[in-house]
């Protein structure tokens, strides 16, 4: 199945592209995802730069510790209620 599937890729690529350019133009969302990553960079063995296994941007963002704001030595003093008492 699978190299029938193939053949029939490379038989039709053309046809094929066009359909999903016609499709993604008139805003299907799935069309224009597919041509979009079947569009994008290559290595020698035809191979997308990165591999599937591997983390996302995404997941590469969320897994970065949490910003915090900065916090200035008076801020810190009277934030937590560590101001010293008057008199």
């Amino acid at each position: 199945m699978r190299e029938a599937a193939c053949r029939t890729v490379k038989q039709k690529s053309a046809e094929i592209a066009d359909w999903l350019g016609t499709n993604a133009a008139n805003g299907d969302v799935n069309s224009t995802k597919l041509l979009l990553s079947l569009a994008g960079p290559q290595t020698d063995k035809g191979r997308t730069r990165k591999s599937r296994s591997g983390g996302s941007a995404a997941n590469d963002f969320a897994s970065e510790p949490r910003w915090q704001e900065p916090v200035d030595k008076l801020d810190a003093e009277t934030a937590s209620g560590g101001r010293e008492s008057e008199g």
